[in-house]
């Protein structure tokens, strides 16, 4: 009897820390595009640095990056030119990116967080500046339910809303800009997914919410 009490305490137990892996209250609430906001789809032209691969996010990837940026004080970042297409398919901008994962995970929360620094550029037009912060949680909530259920799973279709509230509810968004767009503001949100044309980086797409100051 008592093989069996400790029996159905520890199923009960791997159900619990299933369902809090699943549904964390204590996740940071992510961030949906509004129905006003501008969509663009993104892909990296060119990309240095960390992928932000679950193990990479996690501190734990030991092998060394083929797109290394070269210097270990900045080994948990990552630098790209990002390509953006509106929704007829034809490229509208170029933006540069940077990103660093935080040095410090809250696995507890369920919040893995990347900042990220991002300048778009239209030609002829101007430019914005966004300052965001994504939340990697459900790429590596994902992987491990992969690994238990199924290891064979494709997530190369999946898709993830990132963009989340920084755990110390420091502002986020569109910072400043130029030309045409020197003197406005707003917010934006992300969708990233595995790029099926370069299966280790990601693409996406981004939402705008621009305002006018």
């Amino acid at each position: 009897m008592k093989r069996l009490v400790g029996i159905m305490g520890c199923l009960c137990g791997m159900g619990a820390g299933i369902f809090l892996l699943l549904n964390n209250p204590l996740s940071p609430p992510v961030y949906s595009p509004a129905e006003v906001s501008d969509t663009y789809q993104w892909k990296a032209l060119e990309f240095f640095g960390i992928s932000f691969t679950p193990a990479e996010l996690l501190h734990v990837s030991s092998g060394a990056s083929n797109r290394s940026l070269g210097a270990k004080e900045v080994g948990l970042a990552s630098a790209s030119i990002i390509l953006l297409r509106d929704k007829a398919g034809q490229p509208v901008a170029l933006a540069t990116r940077l990103a660093a994962i935080n040095k410090s995970p809250d696995m507890y929360a369920e919040n893995v967080g990347v900042d990220t620094y991002t300048n778009i550029f239209w030609a002829n037009s101007g430019s914005v500046l966004m300052h965001g912060y994504e939340n990697r949680w459900p790429l590596i909530r994902d992987n491990l339910v992969a690994v238990i259920n199924d290891p064979d799973q494709d997530s190369a279709s999946l898709e993830y809303a990132v963009s989340a509230v920084r755990p110390d509810n420091a502002p986020t968004g569109i910072v400043g800009g130029s030309g045409l767009f020197s003197a406005v503001g707003g917010r934006y949100s992300e969708i990233i997914k595995k790029d099926p044309d370069q299966p280790d980086l990601y693409s996406g797409a981004i939402s705008l919410e621009i305002a006018i100051k």
